[in-house]
């Protein structure tokens, strides 16, 4: 499995404050099935923690290496106590390698095309980063302006089911290069 953190570039009203979300992936590395994920306002441990518990709550299915990013997050107690008992059961807990994304380059090109591909169409959605451009520019002033509007906004639950459903159907997508769909694959 690869596991991974990003900012989903979408804002959302929480109270009176406009926030963003982060979705946290668990990727099985064969099949680039999204095995697991959480959700939350900030990249921590608990964040993390969760989509692990979440993947191998769902799937019977128990890797034989877990690849982390090198955030602080992976570096806490917390983690550093789970690491240690996931490791007795067999699991290789390996950290990607500092300033080398193609390491774990399956969850991050997974992460790219779910905000420029599967999100694109959404309204609210400002693409995948500050960099986002639309027909060769960058995105409308206007256009941000308009998303930002507190009346325009999404609410984080819906938020949340938008985001579990584009992942469904991610999963559940023909992939050209493998000849089936991650669903099928991890089957």
């Amino acid at each position: 499995y690869q596991c991974d953190t990003c900012k989903v570039n979408f804002p959302y009203k929480s109270g009176n404050e406009v926030k963003f979300l982060r979705v946290c992936a668990v990727m099985d590395q064969y099949s680039r099935k999204i095995v697991g994920y959480s959700f939350g306002e900030v990249e921590n441990t608990i964040l993390i923690l969760e989509a692990i518990r979440n993947t191998f709550n769902k799937n019977v299915v128990i890797p034989r290496q877990l690849l982390i990013d090198n955030h602080s997050s992976y570096h806490s107690i917390l983690f550093k106590n789970f690491e240690a008992l996931i490791e007795e059961y067999g699991v290789v807990v390996r950290k990607a390698r500092v300033r080398n994304p193609k390491d774990k380059g399956n969850v991050e090109v997974w992460f790219d095309k779910f905000q420029t591909n599967l999100l694109k169409d959404l309204y609210g959605n400002l693409g995948a980063g500050v960099k986002t451009y639309t027909d060769g520019k960058r995105m409308e002033e206007d256009v941000i302006n308009v998303y930002y509007d507190k009346k325009n906004l999404s609410t984080l639950n819906r938020l949340k089911n938008i985001l579990e459903e584009k992942i469904q159907a991610y999963n559940s997508s023909f992939l050209k290069l493998v000849d089936s769909s991650p669903n099928n694959l991890f089957e």
